[in-house]
């Protein structure tokens, strides 16, 4: 499985958690609502005391939904803003990989489709290429270097 898709699935998870935390607080709006009207339903046997306690028992039992349907949220969007910060911060993924997880959209990949996108570019077999690119790749796996870097950003070694 490549870097990419498995920074696809995390996000996919992280939206399911905080989807999650949206639908618990749905939930406890449908359950207040049902058991403020089953209150007025009420009021009619019990009077204006009914109502009272359908309200009240609609705003107790939406609190604790609420409440947990936040902090459930809450960790969608913690884990959101982790995989943020690891996507951009990874050393093992081009600029176009960065923004193709960020924007959603694995369709629209700049890498050649015989290379793997976890995988390292190799460096051309010609003599004359090598020579010119010697400044651009990495002396240690041949990965493209960036101008004016220590790191190698495929194999962390100093150049």
């Amino acid at each position: 499985m490549s870097l990419q898709q498995r920074y696809t699935d995390a996000y996919l998870v992280a939206r399911a958690v905080d989807g999650t935390g949206q639908t618990v607080k749905f939930a406890g709006y449908v359950v207040a609502a049902l058991l403020t009207l089953i209150g007025l339903v009420g009021a009619n046997r019990f009077g204006a005391v009914g109502v009272f306690v359908g309200l009240l028992l609609g705003v107790l039992t939406a609190l604790p939904f609420y409440a947990l349907g936040v902090l459930v949220s809450a960790q969608g969007q913690i884990l959101k803003a982790t995989l943020d910060t690891a996507v951009n911060s990874s050393p093992l993924l081009s600029q176009d990989q960065v923004r193709n997880i960020l924007t959603g959209s694995p369709l629209s990949l700049q890498a050649s489709p015989d290379r793997a996108l976890d995988q390292p570019p190799h460096q051309p077999n010609t003599s004359e290429a090598t020579q010119a690119s010697a400044e651009k790749n990495c002396p240690h796996c041949g990965g493209e270097l960036e101008a004016d870097v220590s790191r190698c950003r495929w194999c962390m070694k100093k150049v």
